[in-house]
């Protein structure tokens, strides 16, 4: 996503931590966390004063160091560095640390909204390879979008490409012919239905030169579905 402001925070009070990290989970339901260059994608079991775990994978079982976590939301990110309870036993999952401290970003401005599988947001163009490719909507804002690509990178695709002419399609919304530029590519590895391991890559983009009237439409997008989810929300 473009490169916005932050208003960055430590807490240190373990009830606070224990509060924003059940909010997280509840909202996320997964975690983040780098390991040799690769960032693994883990669903977030449960967490208590004393420590929380994530689903079991294979590649965190020897590793001794601290590890550090990221938990994504809409317009905030919780960062934390803590180690494994190698001794405490969680059936299907492993245990770590509870954190010491914890690093709160939120953004001061520019709502970015994650985009659920059931609105049918997709993405499609013609790579630098010479192939079509469709990728799915992730997230969503005034000013770009994040892309996910669940097969092998596309032969030539870098970070600071620009991908002209590519379908926006927002569901039954509209659809719309922008430029993207590719910001970062991250490779993800993750678990599916039946724990086996899985990859996919996550594009952040920038709209290239969009006009006043696609922001403005961008802006009335996002707003349209925050509000129709709280809508959602109030009816169950």
């Amino acid at each position: 996503m473009p490169t916005l402001s932050y208003r960055v925070m430590t807490k240190t009070d373990r009830y606070e931590i224990l509060a924003l990290l059940r909010e997280a989970m509840k909202k996320s339901g997964s975690v983040e966390l780098e390991l040799q260059e690769r960032t693994l994608s883990c669903q977030f079991l449960h967490i208590d004063l004393q420590s929380f775990s994530i689903a079991f994978m294979e590649e965190l079982c020897d590793v001794a160091t601290p590890l550090e976590f990221v938990i994504k939301g809409s317009n905030e990110r919780i960062g934390f560095t803590t180690s494994r309870l190698a001794e405490q036993n969680v059936p299907g999952g492993l245990a770590f640390q509870f954190p010491a401290e914890i690093t709160l970003a939120q953004r001061r401005s520019e709502i970015r909204i994650t985009i659920a599988e059931h609105h049918n947001f997709f993405c499609e163009g013609r790579f630098r390879d010479g192939f079509s490719h469709k990728l799915r909507v992730k997230d969503l804002s005034r000013n770009g979008i994040g892309l996910i690509y669940d097969r092998p990178l596309p032969e030539l695709t870098r970070p600071g490409m620009l991908l002209k002419n590519m379908l926006l399609m927002l569901g039954d919304l509209d659809s719309f012919t922008v430029d993207l530029t590719v910001l970062s590519i991250k490779e993800i590895t993750s678990l599916d239905e039946m724990n086996k391991e899985c990859t996919h890559h996550i594009f952040s983009c920038q709209f290239h030169k969009p006009s006043p009237d696609f922001s403005r439409k961008m802006e009335e997008t996002v707003m349209g579905i925050v509000l129709e989810d709280k809508r959602m929300k109030r009816l169950r």
